[in-house]
């Protein structure tokens, strides 16, 4: 039995190591509304805190799927009124956040914990250029008690086991009132699955490359239209996203995004101002967001599962200053 243990343990980390980047990192169709999942520049380009909470089902019907799941949460520090819905930028301001993640796959578990700052330089009185880096802890586990055992008896002496490594990664990012820009890294260190001297793996976490960019074009004054691109990928293989979401006023948006050789996804969401703004009121008010997506899946597991579902719920909270809130880049 302990050959056995060693035999599995191995093969599912030798998996985890050869299985695809957008799994490794989790997954997400509505990254749009939260770039800081993939970017730490992203954080405090805002003037208001912004908590978020995401749970995908990934490929509901097919046993031992991808479950993922975040809450993140980042903040201005210093930041002076920005006045960028007049296109003006005045002065740089630094900004905080952290992340955590995790997912499930089948007896397998991935969770991260991280830290993250970036600083925030305008180059121009409509442009600013944000640095930023995360760090933590990446954890990847096994546990034999959720295998499915079939006619055999569970043997307890099968224990699970863990593998943590620190993690680091960083990001640029480009923006303006109506366009944004992004370079970033995660899992730099390629930190290794091995679990111990007995049991040998040569699988890594691999280190992940994500490059997107977008454009917000004004079609009147209650709507607009912000398509987007994803490049992400490891040295391995590569995946592009092409997005496209219409808003409008700031009370809901509708959007669909194609995943290259994976699916199509169909997106919504709702703001819900969570009290009135009042006449001379230089404190924006606090709003909650509630999104939904379902990717209709694409690829040969079609015929094994249906499709995806995703909720991520939000809520954003004034700082002091007035609050340009929400952008049309989430």
């Amino acid at each position: 039995m302990e050959n056995i243990k060693k035999w599995l343990l191995s093969l599912c980390f030798v998996s985890l190591g050869m299985i695809s980047f957008a799994q490794q990192q989790g997954q997400y169709s509505q990254y749009m509304m939260n770039y800081y999942l993939i970017n730490p520049a992203v954080s405090g380009t805002e003037d208001f805190i912004d908590v978020r909470a995401g749970y995908r089902m990934q490929w509901t019907g097919l046993a031992g799927a991808p479950r993922n799941y975040y809450l993140s949460g980042h903040m201005p520090l210093n930041k002076v009124d920005t006045k960028m819905s007049r296109g003006k930028i005045t002065s740089p301001h630094h900004s905080v956040g952290a992340i955590f993640s995790g997912q499930t796959l089948g007896i397998l578990a991935h969770n991260t914990a991280y830290l993250s700052y970036a600083y925030h330089l305008p180059v121009s009185d409509k442009a600013v250029l944000a640095m930023g880096a995360v760090g933590g802890i990446n954890q990847v586990s096994a546990d034999p008690n959720k295998a499915d055992w079939g006619d055999n008896v569970y043997d307890p002496s099968v224990t699970g086991v863990k593998k943590t490594n620190f993690d680091l990664g960083i990001g640029l990012w480009f923006y303006t009132k109506k366009f944004f820009a992004g370079v970033s890294s995660m899992q730099i260190p390629q930190g290794k699955l091995g679990l111990s001297d007995e049991i040998k793996t040569s699988g890594i976490l691999n280190r992940h490359f994500y490059i997107t960019g977008g454009y917000k074009f004004k079609i009147n004054q209650e709507m607009s239209f912000i398509p987007s691109v994803l490049l992400k990928g490891t040295s391995a293989a590569y995946q592009v996203d092409i997005n496209g979401k219409v808003r409008y006023r700031n009370r809901g948006w509708l959007g669909m995004s194609y995943r290259r050789t994976d699916a199509i996804a169909l997106l919504g969401g709702v703001i819900i101002p969570l009290s009135s703004m009042k006449p001379n009121q230089k404190h924006g008010c606090a709003m909650l967001e509630i999104g939904y997506s379902y990717d209709v899946t694409t690829s040969r597991l079609k015929r094994h599962s249906y499709g995806s579902h995703e909720i991520m719920v939000a809520l954003l909270l004034p700082m002091k200053g007035r609050m340009i809130c929400p952008s049309d880049f989430w």
